[in-house]
């Protein structure tokens, strides 16, 4: 695996069933379980849900604009660039990409996030998780 792949995707997951999370506190992922439900908002403030991709692999990125690495992972000649499109255009991957950074941050906020998202062409949903929980 490269360098870009190591330090943009924080995981791919294999979904198995499961409900929402019940707790306030947030579930930790455990290997060869279903991974814990989260609901975040997308660019459009519209709700996305992990268990919507219940039986899918689901890649988890995380994305903030102000970082060089996710950058240069989604310039002209970055592995992020035509990757996702290729996976999900064969319908056999959701790509969702995550922002945690906290709203008094470089990278944050839905204005910004929305203006790199444009410009990288992403074809996928950004969430936001400002308060961190879901990260």
């Amino acid at each position: 695996m490269n360098r870009w792949s190591l330090a943009v995707l924080a995981a791919v997951l294999l979904l198995g069933g499961g409900t929402p999370a019940q707790e306030t506190a947030p579930k930790k992922a455990e290997l060869g379980k279903p991974a814990p439900d989260f609901t975040l908002k997308d660019l459009l403030e519209k709700d996305v849900s992990l268990t919507k991709s219940k039986g899918k692999i689901v890649v988890l990125e995380w994305f903030n604009p102000a970082c060089p690495s996710v950058e240069t992972a989604h310039g002209p000649k970055g592995l992020l660039r035509k990757l996702p499109d290729r996976h999900i255009s064969k319908n056999k991957v959701v790509w969702l990409a995550i922002n945690s950074t906290a709203p008094d941050k470089d990278g944050a906020g839905l204005k910004t996030n929305r203006k790199y998202a444009k410009k990288y062409a992403m074809r996928y949903p950004v969430l936001l998780d400002e308060d961190g929980k879901v990260g």
